[in-house]
């Protein structure tokens, strides 16, 4: 049986592990599922929906911001004074400088231009700062000026008038009354005051902010978050690059496109047609990665309780599926062992009962018997009765208890009264060996149990009492309260027996010992009187010492108002 059970721990714990692996794959490739759906589809909500909405706001904030300098530049286009001026031979230089001062002091832009198409001098607020030619690749943009449509364009150049500092020019055309070309002015703001403004952008949206020329050359870029590298990214090699330049040179000025990068950053490219620009709108990450992976960690550990609950569960079940398994297995061999113990009884203990039983009945059936042993033969045929009876009660008690579990039915016993009836059964075999019995139990003794079966332990006891008791011996049956129980005494002055028969006496492998006449008994008397009290809440002990007697102790409960 032990080696069934290591056997059987190991193959449990076996399918443990296993069982355990799978659910822990099974939940791992759940929770790494789940985040990587969550992930990409957090991914697409920032590429189709928060980069364009912050590039739209960036681009509606750069309008917005360009758009002061830009009227600036009408006014000074469209000023009276400055046409009339142009129109009247620019005589007085020193009027368009201070009138060039006035702007830039009133306004606070870095500088106010003004270069004549008459004659062709570049007019700052404090002087004439020199005279534009075409051959000059400084001046080109005055010429580019001069050939447009539109009024006015946006051009980022270095300013000579502020050593050389980039700064980002309003070119507006002054147009005569037939619509003639007069000059271009404009102001001028610092790439480092629009510096300031994409750090307002940066921290208003979290995200980076670079424009780039249409030839892919970064030309700002927001300052970068606090605590991240300063590296710039290689935008212009990216594919959403391309494809923008690509849209942008076929006249698509709308082209705007949100990807991956390479990086794995999350990046929104658009065209700025008034800067003729390409801002990149760039988060580094979906900024959930801590979200993400905290729910990812949960959910784990959550499917790991899980999984143990689980686990734990199956395990009791397995127990208990064994236990039950077991329990039936030492069913089935406590069966055939009564089966087989059964058939020995049968075979041995009641043929030779039932044996004489039968050779009295043929005697009997002579007419030539006499009187006196006709007497011998009853006597004989009563006492064989009654120890086939007493064998067959405990044998069919016995056999039950094999097969049904053992419930006592308690009610009021009176213990004198059942003592007396068990008493009367025996009579016979105790007259046979001249063997007194006193019933000295109270009449007021009343237990509270199941009379069947106490009366199947003093049967048992009394009839043991009289098997080991030699001839005109003495047996007393007494009981004693004590709190509320009774103890019944069952006191023999017969031949005793050691220690450690005594200990062996209510175990069910007990070998049958023969009585002082040579009886034989069934070796089950005994096993059912320590069942039977048990079931009553009761206990039993023998007290016994060789040739000196034996009693047995039974305490069980009292019957209410005894």
């Amino acid at each position: 049986m032990n080696l069934l059970r290591k056997l059987s721990s190991i193959s449990r714990s076996r399918l443990l592990f296993f069982l355990g692996a799978m659910l822990f794959l099974g939940f791992l490739l759940t929770s790494t599922i789940s985040y990587l759906v969550s992930r990409q589809s957090i991914r697409s909500a920032i590429l189709q929906n928060e980069l364009p909405l912050s590039s739209n706001n960036i681009y509606s904030e750069i309008q917005h911001d360009l758009f002061r300098p830009i009227l600036i530049s009408s006014l000074m286009a469209n000023d009276t004074f400055v046409k009339t001026w142009l129109m009247q031979g620019e005589k007085d230089e020193s009027a368009i400088t201070d009138y060039l001062s006035h702007i830039k002091k009133r306004y606070g832009t870095i500088t106010a231009f003004l270069v004549s198409e008459n004659t062709r001098k570049y007019y700052n607020a404090t002087e004439v700062l020199k005279v534009v030619r075409e051959d000059n690749p400084a001046d080109e943009w005055f010429f580019r000026v001069r050939k447009m449509t539109s009024d006015y364009e946006i051009n980022v150049d270095p300013d000579m008038s502020n050593s050389n500092a980039m700064t980002i020019f309003i070119n507006y055309r002054i147009l005569g009354n037939n619509g003639e070309f007069l000059a271009a002015t404009g102001v001028g703001l610092s790439v480092s005051a629009v510096k300031s403004l994409m750090q307002k952008y940066r921290e208003r949206y979290h995200r980076d902010v670079y424009f780039y020329d249409l030839k892919g050359n970064l030309v700002l870029r927001s300052p970068a978050a606090p605590g991240t590298a300063s590296e710039i990214p290689a935008h212009a090699g990216e594919k959403a690059m391309q494809t923008i330049l690509e849209q942008v040179g076929r006249g698509d000025t709308t082209a705007e496109i949100s990807v991956v990068a390479s990086n794995g950053s999350l990046a929104s490219y658009r065209y700025i047609p008034e800067l003729n620009w390409v801002l990149v709108v760039e988060q580094a990450s979906d900024g959930t990665g801590a979200i993400l992976y905290k729910t990812f960690g949960l959910n784990f550990i959550v499917c790991l309780l899980v999984a143990a609950l689980l686990l734990g569960i199956f395990h009791q079940t397995i127990i208990r599926y064994q236990r039950n398994l077991e329990a039936k297995n030492l069913q089935l061999e406590r069966a055939k062992s009564a089966r087989d113990r059964l058939f020995s009884i049968i075979g041995h203990d009641l043929r030779g009962p039932v044996g004489n039983l039968k050779s009295s009945l043929e005697l009997l059936g002579n007419d030539s018997l006499d009187m006196e042993t006709f007497k011998e033969i009853r006597d004989d045929l009563h006492r064989g009765v009654d120890h086939v009876l007493i064998a067959l009660s405990n044998l069919m008690e016995w056999g039950s208890l094999q097969t049904n579990p053992l419930e006592a039915k308690p009610e009021s016993v009176n213990l004198h009264t059942a003592a007396h009836d068990e008493i009367q059964l025996l009579a016979l075999l105790a007259k046979e060996k001249h063997i007194r019995i006193e019933n000295a139990i109270p009449a007021e003794a009343s237990l509270w149990a199941d009379p069947r079966q106490i009366k199947s332990v003093m049967r048992n006891l009394l009839s043991n009492a009289i098997k080991f008791t030699r001839t005109d011996g003495h047996i007393s049956l007494s009981a004693k309260r004590t709190a509320s129980q009774w103890t019944l005494a069952v006191t023999d002055d017969g031949v005793g027996m050691d220690s450690a028969r005594s200990h062996a006496l209510f175990h069910t492998d007990a070998d049958s010992t023969l009585g002082t006449r040579g009886e034989r008994g069934l070796g089950l008397g005994l096993q059912l009187c320590m069942d039977f009290v048990q079931a009553n809440g009761g206990t039993i002990s023998v007290e016994s010492m060789p040739g000196k007697g034996t009693t047995f102790l039974v305490t069980l409960p009292a019957a209410l108002g005894s």
